[in-house]
């Protein structure tokens, strides 16, 4: 079998992988979007692309055929890039697994055919379909990954990354940020986990006692998050805030409190608290506005009696604990069974005294459809779990394909370009053209 790595998490994972898949028997080729990708890459071929993005699709159109490409393996369904390969893959028949942090988190990471999240193959399921999912057996689930980790690796993919910028093409990156302000975004990020650590034990504590069940919850995602990004129907970080706040002040319960929670990543990015906090005041909310940017969202979540989010996975918790959730963007979630669908300011307005309940059975049906399907055990970056997680994405993406998934589902891409001059790019195919795709070994 011929398999074609895209991008994938910051550090070692696809390294691993590729190894993983050349031990079984199988070849595989890295398409280099950056330099940190080239130089941990393990596959068999490497093929760097320093094109214009408008040549993209062309030069995916013809490495899938002169490769003879069987299935794909890519990080995120929503970058640019990740989006035209999954759309001609879609042309050509070709499997595409899409990669994400898991949904539930800690222990797993999401793997699943053809698109996450919005474009994930769970959102096809009925709601009869979701009440009739069996519930999972136990099952083998990693640790929690280790933030420190996951800082290292980070700084060495962006080091190497703008190092590597004036040979690839910066506007092909993930993520567009300067290496510089970076840095000092991120000292600032720990010193603000150091210097709060106090105060935001002594708020997680009184919102789990005092204020339990008398408190909505509002996580806010990192800005330039794809999912975000792609799937927010207009809304972000700042708009949401803003709108809720200023809707709570006027329609929510006067005995209870808003609180903001800043996400862990985005702490030091986060620059609105002093204009919230005026805003709140402003609103006569002063005494009943909470900003916190620590904690473990899951028991917040569970203390909660709401929350409302634009299209974050913390959704999931809100469902698992039974918890009212309003949505403003395209989630996993987003089914009028289980969420308030909030489109405009009115929505919000209803959502504080809208009495709607979980419908526990659906919520379970959906977790038990996404353990079952979606996510596998361990994650990207520690160790261990990165191996264990390893070998089940390299077991998934060599098996057996479902035959509900779908190879007609609408990116948002335009069409590929005619492939001309596009092969310039690349080296001689090595792989035969009656080779047989070998058996696939349980892993």
């Amino acid at each position: 079998m011929s398999v074609l790595l895209l991008q994938g998490p910051v550090g070692p994972f696809f390294r691993d992988v590729a190894r993983a898949l050349r031990d079984d028997g199988h070849m595989t080729v890295q398409v280099c979007l950056t330099l940190p990708e080239y130089l941990l890459s393990s596959a068999d071929e490497k093929v760097c692309y320093t094109e214009e993005a408008e040549r993209f699709s062309a030069f995916m159109h013809d490495l899938y055929r002169t490769r003879r490409i069987d299935r794909v393996l890519l990080m995120g369904s929503e970058r640019f890039q990740h989006r035209v390969a999954i759309m001609v893959a879609e042309e050509l028949g070709i499997p595409v697994l899409a990669l994400e942090e898991g949904y539930i988190r800690p222990g797993y990471v999401t793997a699943e055919w053809m698109g996450n999240n919005r474009s994930s193959p769970i959102r096809d399921l009925t709601d009869q379909q979701l009440l009739q999912e069996p519930k999972p057996k136990t099952r083998l689930r990693g640790s929690q990954s280790r933030f420190a980790v996951l800082v290292l690796l980070s700084t060495f993919h962006y080091v190497f990354r703008a190092i590597g910028a004036s040979v690839f093409k910066r506007h092909l990156y993930h993520r567009q940020r300067a290496l510089v302000r970076e840095f000092f975004l991120w000292q600032r990020n720990w010193m603000r986990k150091l210097f709060h650590s106090k105060k935001n034990a002594v708020l997680e504590h009184r919102l789990k006692t005092h204020l339990a069940k008398r408190f909505y919850i509002l996580p806010l995602q990192v800005d330039d998050d794809m999912q975000l990004v792609a799937a927010a129907r207009g809304w972000d970080n700042r708009r949401i805030a803003e709108t809720a706040l200023k809707s709570f002040a006027r329609c929510a319960p006067k005995d209870h409190v808003l609180v903001i929670k800043v996400h862990p990543f985005d702490r030091g990015h986060f620059a609105d608290r002093r204009r919230l906090l005026r805003l709140a005041k402003e609103n006569g909310i002063a005494d009943r506005f909470i900003i916190i940017d620590d904690g473990q969202l899951g028991p917040l979540t569970k203390a909660s009696c709401g929350m409302v989010t634009i299209n974050s996975t913390s959704g999931l918790l809100a469902l698992q604990h039974g918890v009212k959730l309003g949505a403003a963007g395209e989630a996993i979630y987003s089914r009028r069974s289980l969420c308030f669908d909030i489109k405009h300011q009115d929505d919000m307005d209803r959502f504080w005294d809208h009495n709607s309940h979980v419908d526990q059975r659906l919520a379970d049906g959906l977790r038990f459809a996404l353990l079952n399907r979606s996510l596998l055990p361990g994650n990207f970056y520690s160790s261990s779990d990165r191996q264990m997680a390893t070998l089940a994405v390299a077991s998934r993406l060599v098996g057996k394909v479902p035959e509900n998934i779908s190879f007609s589902r609408k990116r948002g891409c335009s069409s590929p370009e005619s492939t001309d001059g596009s092969v310039s790019l690349l080296r001689r195919p090595r792989r035969s053209s009656d080779r047989q795709l070998k058996k696939v070994k349980s892993w």
